[in-house]
């Protein structure tokens, strides 16, 4: 799993920091979050690909998370795009992609498929071979959400040793695999624990934008990578509380209370030139702390 920053700044782009968004590549698929204007050729800029996208995510309807959207369908349509793609986006996205086509008179070559989260969902809202992702709410001004991706269930790996000789049947050896205890045509038990051991963790990467400091479900506990919008610093509190927006030593305590590995804190405000300060703020608190750049990719 890896995690590739395609922008960090909040509400007005500036020429080191593009609005929001950033890819998630599991095996051979990659996971759009978030889509700010500019973000396709972020993409192009950082050497990644429109055509290996399997999904979008959007976190909200504020402009600097979903205003590159359109942008982004219409290069697919150019460059020919025929498999479908899956949009897990706020009630509202497909009457604005609605709105573009008719008033273009266009179509697009290729299925969008609209999973629509609102207010109240607290599910699994996308699931593949590689992953499966659940939503919770944020605290914003509008509604929000924050995405948990999670790879998919792992199976057992099995003892080779163990099982030579039981003359057990392909379905009966998939089932260890899974975790289930099987009957031999003797009728012994195999328990799937004693021939065979325990997938590997799955990891997990969570994602929070545009939230005043809450805590996290339990789901989203124990986060491999936390991303964090950390918008302002300790001395803006008062207008981070406004904003329904946090700062980062509101960040660097959610990651602590919610036991993540590793924190990344982002969405900075257009008036830090130089977000070092917050990173330092976030650091005295949760020491593992990175601060996130555009084209910064890390590995999960």
């Amino acid at each position: 799993m890896q995690l590739t920053v395609l922008g960090c700044g909040s509400a007005l782009p500036m020429a080191e920091r593009n609005a929001s968004a950033q890819m998630l590549r599991f095996e051979d698929a990659d996971y759009l979050i978030d889509c700010g204007e500019g973000t396709q050729l972020q993409i192009r800029k950082f050497s990644l690909s429109l055509g290996k996208i399997k999904a979008i995510f959007i976190s909200h309807l504020h402009g600097d998370h979903y205003l590159g959207l359109m942008g982004l369908l219409w290069t697919m349509e150019l460059l020919g795009r025929r498999k479908p793609i899956s949009l897990v986006v706020p009630k509202g996205i497909d009457e604005l992609i609605s709105l573009h086509l008719r008033l273009a008179d266009a179509q697009l070559s290729f299925d969008f498929r609209i999973e629509s989260i609102e207010e109240g969902t607290d599910e699994f809202v996308y699931r593949d071979k590689n992953v499966e992702v659940r939503v919770f709410a944020q605290d914003h001004r509008i509604p929000c959400f924050g995405f948990v991706f999670t790879e998919s269930p792992k199976l057992r790996n099995l003892i080779k040793e163990k099982i030579i000789g039981l003359g057990l049947p392909v379905n009966k050896i998939v089932q260890l695999r899974e975790g289930l205890d099987v009957l031999t045509d003797k009728g012994d038990l195999i328990r799937a624990a004693d021939v065979s051991y325990p997938p590997v963790p799955r990891k997990k990467f969570v994602y929070c934008t545009d939230t005043a400091p809450q805590p996290l479900p339990e789901f989203a506990q124990g986060a491999d990578l936390l991303y964090h919008e950390a918008t302002y610093d300790e001395s803006l509190r008062d207008r981070a509380e406004r904003t329904f927006h946090s700062t980062a030593f509101d960040a660097a305590l959610v990651a602590e209370k919610s036991s993540a590995k590793q924190l990344m804190i982002g969405h900075f405000s257009s008036r830090y030139k130089d977000v070092k300060a917050l990173g330092e703020e976030a650091i005295t608190v949760f020491p593992n702390t990175v601060v996130a750049t555009d084209g910064l990719t890390l590995s999960i």
